[in-house]
């Protein structure tokens, strides 16, 4: 026998509160570290982040 899916508002919620976690950990990030280039060629710190984040863009604070 399955598990039973999941309730939709308790993922959402788990998701706000993770996005809020992560979002605490990086608002203190100057702009200068935003823009600085990451291992993975011709990508931004910001554009990394952006990526696996599932917004596409780069996070409140982000520069360019």
């Amino acid at each position: 026998m399955s598990d039973p899916a999941p309730d939709p508002g308790d993922v959402f919620d788990d998701l706000r509160e993770e996005s809020a976690g992560l979002d605490a950990l990086v608002a203190p990030l100057p702009a200068a570290d935003w823009a600085r280039e990451t291992p993975a060629k011709g990508w931004t710190v910001a554009q990394a982040f952006a990526g696996p984040a599932g917004t596409g863009r780069p996070p409140r604070g982000a520069a360019g």
